[in-house]
């Protein structure tokens, strides 16, 4: 359930790739919503740390959870 319902439901969906960080605004069909106002650091913080959690515990999905924790880390740390 943690899988399919939760970890393939917000990654890789929170990931902005147009400008950086990690998106909180969706819509109920899960299309990304235009507003930049939902980059908190509350939420890159926790994004961050359930994706090195996810790292960390799940071998099999290392690789695509460490460029996350990367983006993350680096959003917060350069933009914020």
């Amino acid at each position: 359930m943690l899988r399919k319902d939760v970890l393939e439901v917000w990654f890789p969906r929170t990931v902005d790739n147009e400008n950086g960080g990690l998106r909180s605004n969706f819509a109920r069909d899960w299309t990304p919503l235009a507003r930049g106002d939902g980059k908190f650091s509350v939420f890159q913080g926790r994004m961050t740390w359930i994706a090195l959690q996810v790292a960390m515990r799940r071998p099999e999905l290392k690789e695509q959870f460490l460029a996350i924790v990367n983006r993350g880390v680096n959003y917060m740390s350069d933009v914020m």
